[in-house]
């Protein structure tokens, strides 16, 4: 009797104590590092919300979640079999009349390459489509042009776990080749004005010429040193 006591109290006082950390955690990203992060403030300005804003997310982009609930504006969760159908997913965001929301380009890609889909209807209260996560080929920017707009922007956005938001570029219209925009990826846009951003040598560390490959370097606010 006295052992099983021991062990109930031991997994409650294990429980609480996880619970806690939890608590702790989430307070102190919420309310701590975020404010000291591009990401809280900056989009703020960037992709200001109105009285019409319904984010729609998936919980992949757990951080997403959170912030327009913070701004006193709802979120919609995406399920993960509607998510991955192309034509569940377009019918949720146009019955939840969506007006933003961050995937991924291949997720993107699923519903620009699913035919007869009504993207100019389905997609008309969508306001900004930002794109994280993966690479987006130009090409996408192609096609979003010829079958959504003028109906939503489309957005490229970098974004590391440490930074948060790093760049953001509008690929809608696509932009026009340069000398500068040989890539077939498109461009992921200026970092934000309280970020840093290095292409370094991973062997010298020292930044690379233009138009040589080196690995990103990132500096902010809501990072520590080293």
């Amino acid at each position: 009797m006295c052992a099983s006591l021991s062990f109930l109290t031991l997994f409650f006082f294990l429980f609480l104590f996880l619970f806690l950390f939890l608590f702790l955690f989430l307070f102190l990203f919420l309310f701590l590092f975020l404010p000291l992060s591009s990401s809280s403030t900056l989009r703020y300005d960037l992709f200001p919300y109105d009285e019409n804003t319904v984010v729609a997310s998936n919980i992949f982009f757990v951080w997403e979640v959170y912030r327009a609930p913070l701004q006193g504006h709802p979120v919609h969760i995406i399920p993960d079999d509607v998510l991955l159908d192309p034509k569940r997913f377009c019918q949720f965001l146009y019955d939840c009349k969506a007006t933003e929301m961050v995937v991924t380009a291949q997720l993107t890609k699923n519903i620009l390459d699913y035919p007869n889909l009504k993207l100019k209807s389905k997609l008309q209260h969508i306001k900004y489509w930002m794109l994280c996560g993966e690479v987006c080929p130009r090409s996408l920017a192609k096609q979003w042009s010829d079958r959504v707009l003028p109906s939503a922007e489309l957005w490229n956005y970098y974004s590391t776990w440490e930074s948060l938001d790093v760049s953001f570029s509008c690929l809608s219209p696509p932009p026009k080749r340069t000398d500068y925009s040989a890539s077939r990826y498109a461009c992921v846009g200026q970092p934000l004005p309280n970020l840093v951003m290095y292409i370094l040598d991973p062997k010298t560390m020292k930044i690379v010429p233009q138009g040589i490959q080196g690995q990103v370097y990132i500096g902010s606010r809501g990072m520590s040193d080293g």
